[in-house]
């Protein structure tokens, strides 16, 4: 990546700063703060155990200990029908099995950072109890790494889980054989797994079910084919250090994959990327009142030709307003002159009926209740008014792009020769223009000049809602930038891919420039904010101009992204040159 600059200018000012103190007393401390977590003394029966056939196990400490939150962090595999009892006895743990375990297998519990000191609370992190019922220790294992298939960011607490059965319907009905969770980095480790090819799958489980059963909130990967656990050659640990003894059997590994040493293990490291299916039935959720003349709906995906008829009444004329959310899976009915208590609605998609929905209406009052506040899910009262949702202090404005006014009502009129746009104090023409359905959003159309002070004002009673509601004094004031403050990036894409989409994102994966393409090609992006940008590829595999998620019972994966291997960082009045060539 090279960076031109376009010219430079400027003072060079040195200052010295004297800086200057006095000391402080402070109180002797009564000693270092205890960071050592509880250190284990005895299992009994041992780690690693063989023949297994106890109903609990004991774990001995060296202090007092707690446990914090065990049901989530505990992993048991392959898992148990109910989960164990835990009884704490000051230094000692009790685990009882609630039901037998199965023949001849090896077991493996870890207790996440569920075991704690009482004093301090210091965690003893990844503690792993292994036994086997059987005669020897299954010995092989599986590395790998969980990413979003869109973003590539790495998925935390995502389940991994292994099928004997290389059935379709597995991951809906049945609980895996073998599970592990990624850590903070997408990491997933499964140790003491038995030989034998398996399913894997990769669920973002919402409801703690091991099932692909949330299909709403759930995202799922999986691997194409079927994949055999490989032996790795650990370092020897103590007993002192792990309470494992040295002379445990285990699985005979003279033909299965051996790679020697922990640090190759990366290059058997397993990739899963994980997607939200889109949905191919249509369904209606549920709708409500959110107060008088607002009505919700919430679908499972963006209607494609909504349509609701009224069952209780009948209108002479149109009667609401239709808006749609960013994502298209809400819909906000707006009601223009409905005054009854309730109204019953025939919910219709592409001429199917999805549902009938009976609504009590909120009644018209001075205050109203509207999603907001801190907390997911909370209301706050507002008076019932026409507002802009435009903040009324003074910001800044790219005089390259649109100036848009967002009202919180639809509006019904409004009175254009009132409103006053000025330009450095001095009042200038313009165009209000608005090509929205849902009547709220309007363009200020104008030239806009560089550096210059902006003022809006729109007289009290100048707008009129649907609801006859009228404006207070609206002002709204904003400076535009210099152009160059603003920076700009050519980008030069070597692609042996047929189709592919370039696209450039935020620092919150939001998509600032995107542009379809074949093969070799030149792109350039102006007016960027000075920030770090990230770039990548959508290989475009249907040539349908956007990303398409995976579909798992179809066995088709999301489609494949590819990332720019460092940040794009735009600066003030800069050229960024961008030359990738996509291997």
């Amino acid at each position: 990546m090279r960076v031109v600059n376009k010219f430079f200018s400027g003072l060079i000012v040195s200052l010295l700063v004297l800086i200057t103190g006095c000391a402080n007393i402070v109180t002797p401390s009564g000693g270092d703060k205890d960071t050592t977590p509880p250190k284990i003394l005895e299992l009994v029966p041992e780690n690693q155990s063989l023949n297994f056939s106890s109903k609990s196990f004991v774990i001995s400490f060296d202090e007092f200990v707690q446990l914090n939150d065990i049901s989530s962090q505990l992993i048991v595999s392959p898992p148990l029908k109910s989960l164990p009892e835990f009884v704490v006895k000051g230094k000692h743990v009790v685990v009882k099995f609630n039901g037998a375990l199965l023949p001849n297998t090896t077991y493996t519990m870890n207790f996440g950072s569920a075991i704690r000191d009482i004093n301090e609370n210091n965690p003893l992190e990844g503690f792993t109890y292994v036994f086997s019922t059987g005669s020897f220790i299954d010995s092989l294992s599986l590395r790998g790494t969980v990413r979003n298939a869109l973003t590539f960011e790495n998925e935390k607490e995502v389940l991994v889980l292994l099928y004997e059965e290389n059935s379709d319907s597995i991951p809906f009905l049945k609980l895996p054989y073998y599970y592990a969770k990624t850590d903070g980095s997408g990491n997933f480790t499964l140790d003491n797994l038995k030989s034998g090819k398996f399913k894997v799958v990769a669920l973002k489980d919402e409801n703690s079910s091991f099932l692909y059963d949330d299909f709403d909130k759930e995202k799922i990967g999986f691997v194409d084919t079927l994949v055999s656990p490989y032996f790795i050659e650990k370092a020897k640990e103590t007993k002192a250090d792990s309470l494992i003894s040295d002379s445990i059997p285990v699985a005979k590994s003279d033909s299965l994959p051996k790679e020697k040493g922990m640090k190759k293990s990366g290059e058997k490291s397993l990739p899963l990327f994980i997607f939200k299916e889109e949905k191919n039935k249509q369904y209606f959720k549920k709708a409500y009142s959110e107060y008088y003349g607002k009505l919700v709906f919430i679908f499972n995906k963006k209607p494609g030709k909504l349509v609701l008829n009224t069952l209780n009444t009948s209108f002479k004329k149109e009667w609401n307003i239709q808006e749609q959310s960013v994502t298209g899976d809400t819909v906000i009915l707006w009601l223009s002159d409905v005054e009854m208590d309730s109204l019953k609605l025939e919910i219709s998609d592409n001429e199917t009926v999805l549902d009938t929905v009976e609504l009590a209406l909120k009644k018209r009052s001075d205050k109203i209740e509207i999603q907001g506040g801190s907390a997911k899910g909370a209301k706050k009262t507002t008076p019932f008014k026409l507002l802009t949702e435009q903040s009324k202090a003074a910001s800044t404005h790219n005089a390259a792009k649109d100036f848009y006014i967002t009202f919180n009502h639809p509006v019904k009129d409004y009175v254009l020769e009132s409103i006053v746009l000025k330009e450095d104090s001095v009042p200038v023409q313009f165009v209000l223009d608005s090509k929205d359905p849902a009547l709220r959003k309007y363009l200020i159309r104008y030239k806009w000049k560089e550096e210059k002070k902006y003022e809006l004002f729109i007289p009290p009673a100048t707008v009129t809602d649907i609801f006859d509601l009228k404006n207070d004094s609206i002002k709204i004031t904003f400076t535009t930038q210099a152009k160059s403050y603003f920076g700009n990036v050519q980008f030069t894409v070597i692609a042996k891919t047929e189709k592919y989409i370039l696209q450039l994102t935020d620092d919150k994966n939001n998509i600032v420039f995107e542009k379809p393409a074949t093969g070799n090609d030149k792109f350039s992006v102006e007016g960027l904010d000075p920030k770090s940008y990230g770039l990548r590829l959508v290989i475009d595999e249907n040539n349908n101009g956007k990303w398409d998620t995976g579909n798992y019972l179809q066995k088709r994966q999301a489609e494949k992204i590819i990332l720019y291997p460092q940040k794009v960082n735009v600066r003030s009045n800069w050229d960024v040159e961008v030359e990738w060539e996509v291997k």
